[in-house]
């Protein structure tokens, strides 16, 4: 959903609602939540290049009239940073700093009234650019696991891929990679689905089971994700959401539903490593798309195991 003036854009998962109306319905909550000021600020994240201010991203809870609880990553609207880590810059300063960053002195700061506590870790990129990373959480909480539904990590996620229509994703976070998965269901069923294939009656119509059948084979996996783990990404005009996780850090993927691009069936599945009180960027884009009817010819082409 986006703001009339273009300068606002809210993600609302299907665990919050499942047609366009309860969308708008739940987005006036929110915003009369937020006028009410009936909200809780629970994240900072602070971005400096060179020593000079660059972003801040606000992470805040939301409980709504019915109990359930929303969470919302917006921009300080008071923030005038330049925010030049945008999309692929941001990616690779956010890996820097969680590969070879060094650990700054911390400190602590009132926010909204609250007294908030910051880690900070600070890099040199490898074109001599300085970056500082501090994710401040309220300093009653900091230093401690958070357990049940509080924030354990975050994503910063933007869709930087032009052409793509509609230009919005479905995506959940998953524990294990599910292309391997992927790869062994269509070995399962492929005599059934080269059958099909072969039964098309021109190149056009194959083209279109091919996509179709890949579709449905991926979009399997999804299965096991509950409604309120399916969420959208859109193309944004600032290019990136924020997103707050509950789920224990670790090893995890990015994994989208298929997109259709040029008659062929495309997913992104992103490895990322999220840590408790970190910051993970996502960029979704052709560098890191995965083209599913390549996998799908090569098992479909190579020769069935024995039984």
């Amino acid at each position: 959903m986006q703001s009339e003036d273009g300068q606002s854009t809210m993600v609302v998962s299907e665990g919050h609602a499942s047609t366009p109306e309860q969308a708008v319905e739940h987005a006036q909550e929110l915003a009369l939540l937020k006028q009410r000021g009936q909200r809780e600020l629970v994240g900072v994240a602070e971005t400096a290049v060179n020593g000079q201010h660059d972003m801040t991203l606000h992470s805040y809870r939301y409980t709504l009239g019915d109990g359930r609880i929303a969470y919302v990553g917006e921009r300080d609207p008071n923030d005038d940073g330049p925010f030049t880590l945008a999309d692929e810059r941001l990616e690779t300063a956010f890996r820097e700093l969680d590969t070879r960053g060094v650990a700054v002195a911390p400190y602590e700061r009132i926010v909204q009234g609250r007294p908030f506590a910051f880690d900070i870790r600070k890099v040199v990129l490898n074109d001599g650019t300085e970056v500082q990373r501090a994710y401040g959480r309220p300093k009653e909480t900091a230093g401690m696991l958070p357990q049940g539904d509080e924030i354990t990590w975050t994503l910063e996620q933007s869709l930087d891929m032009p052409g793509l229509n509609p230009p919005v994703v479905q995506w959940a976070i998953f524990e294990e990679n599910p292309l391997s998965e992927f790869t062994q269901r269509l070995e399962d069923r492929r005599e059934d689905l080269a059958s099909r294939l072969n039964a098309a009656s021109n190149p056009q119509r194959k083209d279109m089971v091919r996509s179709a059948q890949i579709s449905v084979v991926w979009d399997g996996a999804f299965r096991k994700i509950t409604a309120d783990n399916l969420h959208l990404l859109t193309a944004a005009p600032r290019g990136t959401f924020g997103f707050m996780a509950s789920t224990p850090p670790g090893r995890k993927w990015f994994v989208t539903k298929t997109v259709t691009i040029d008659k062929k069936a495309f997913c992104w599945c992103v490895p990322i490593e999220a840590k408790a009180g970190k910051s993970v960027p996502v960029i979704l884009s052709k560098k890191n798309i995965v083209d599913l009817t390549q996998v799908y010819d090569k098992v479909m082409s190579s020769k069935a195991p024995t039984k």
